[in-house]
């Protein structure tokens, strides 16, 4: 729209009984909200694909939620968060909550007067997620040494549950019946699932295989990284099919909670490597006799043992390493509860890589390192809990970080990390699509790709070892 349209605008959402002074205010506010969500630099959301009447309304009830009181981002942390919509969408953080936003342009952009939002919420689908990753998990770490077979029974499964329902969602949709966040729910259930699949797999059954020789594993992860090269290029995954503006935008809003989570994981990661280049000396291979060497805190005879272990040769005051080695073993228990890490305090290898991430590594990230995010959590007076996702996710990536270092996979890590990073890309470039039956049916179409280098290798490592 040009400067005329965007006056004329202007005056009728303020009135004709307006004094030039409120529309000239009404029209800087349109005219600063259309061209920053114009900016394809600094937002992803085409406007101009719409009707000049939709981009009017859609004008209108974005000034509207800027004047509004009600919590769209349930933050505390600004003072004014709906002034500043348009800062915060652009910021790439998890904190960041926009399931409110999403709900209120569903709503508006139904075609039913009538209708009402009258599901479950993103946090409680993540509780149902959680029940679907540990049968995954129990599949991939503890069903026995087939690891085709460990792979392939949760990935037809869901694979299943995806067809079945993408074919659901469209017969119920040829018949007038619809709801655009029971499509984003699903949506995001199956790509959870299918990429939890995938990189406890990556982990667990190449990284971590305990009958794979180094150059192995790394020929295994090289080979499905050119696989995700291979789909990241493909074209098709562009979809031009959209929505009305609302609902367009409400896709548009979820697509920002998946960059958001996954734009955050990189750059931990990213952090987590630049301290492995700049503090060579501290994730260096460990020299076999500060090795955990599979035992139990029980099993080592002397304190001056267990700290020469998990201190890697380095001198600390006794004490003070009793206070450390104490808060390390709640921050497990605190992990164990809230993020259903396996983590035991009694077992050496988990005691000493959650002790030396959170008490020798000093690296920030969102201006904070583990040791200050621990005494914050320890220092609450009721239940402990992490200040926000940020924090939970950069001490987990630390402890996962040096677990591959104490089992001297350092290279694969890496390796690891940049089939993530890309995977990824991948996935965000699929979230774009403002077409929820084009975003399931290529996030399976990713899986597919996926899943058949995956099987063809799980499939060579069990005739070599015939199982």
């Amino acid at each position: 729209m040009d400067n005329k349209n965007l006056y004329n605008l202007s005056k009728l959402h303020a009135g004709e009984e307006t004094s030039k002074d409120v529309v000239d205010k009404t029209y800087n506010r349109i005219k600063y909200l259309y061209e920053n969500i114009n900016n394809e630099q600094k937002f992803g959301f085409e406007i101009n694909k719409f009707s000049e009447n939709e981009q009017k309304l859609f004008l209108l009830e974005l000034d509207k939620i800027r004047g509004s009181e009600s919590g769209f981002f349930n933050t505390k942390a600004q003072k004014f968060p709906n002034r500043r919509i348009l800062d915060n969408l652009q910021k790439e953080d998890m904190d960041l909550e926009l399931e409110n936003l999403i709900d209120y342009f569903i709503e508006i952009g139904s075609e039913d007067n009538n209708f009402k939002l009258n599901l479950l919420p993103f946090q409680d689908v993540v509780g149902i997620d959680y029940y679907n990753k540990e049968m995954i998990k129990q599949s991939i770490r503890y069903s026995g040494d087939n690891c085709t077979k460990s792979y392939e029974e949760p990935y037809k499964s869901i694979l299943n549950y995806a067809n079945s329902v993408s074919v659901e969602l469209d017969n119920f949709k040829n018949i007038g019946i619809r709801n655009l966040k029971q499509e984003m729910l699903v949506v995001n259930l199956i790509e959870e699932s299918f990429t939890y699949l995938f990189l406890q797999s990556l982990i667990y059954r190449i990284i971590k295989n305990p009958n794979l020789k180094k150059d192995e594993r790394l020929k295994y992860l090289l080979r499905i990284n050119e696989v995700l090269k291979t789909v990241y290029d493909d074209e098709s995954l562009e979809c031009d099919e959209c929505e009305n503006i609302f609902n367009s935008f409400a896709i548009y809003l979820f697509k920002l909670r998946k960059r958001n989570e996954m734009y955050n994981y990189i750059d931990v990661i990213k952090v987590l490597e630049n301290e492995m280049n700049e503090h060579q000396d501290i994730f260096k291979n460990v020299q076999d006799e500060f090795k955990c060497n599979k035992r139990w805190i029980s099993e080592i005879e002397t304190k001056k043992e267990l700290m020469n272990i998990i201190l890697e040769g380095e001198k600390e005051k006794v004490e003070r390493f009793n206070k450390k080695l104490k808060n390390a073993k709640k921050i497990m228990r605190i992990l164990r509860i809230t993020a259903g890490r396996d983590l035991s305090e009694d077992y050496l290898q988990h005691i000493k890589v959650v002790y030396r991430e959170i008490f020798l590594s000093k690296i920030k990230y969102n201006d904070k390192n583990a040791n200050t995010i621990v005494k914050s959590i320890l220092g609450e007076k009721e239940f402990a809990v992490f200040s926000s996702e940020k924090e939970s996710l950069f001490l987990r990536e630390k402890i996962n970080r040096g677990f591959f270092r104490e089992d001297g996979l350092i290279e694969e890590y890496r390796l690891k990390n940049n089939i993530q990073k890309q995977l990824y890309e991948i996935l965000l470039k699929i979230y774009s699509n403002m077409n929820l039956g084009y975003q399931r049916s290529n996030i399976i179409r990713l899986y597919e790709k996926v899943s058949l280098e995956m099987l063809l290798i799980f499939k060579e490592i069990d005739e070599r070892f015939r199982f």
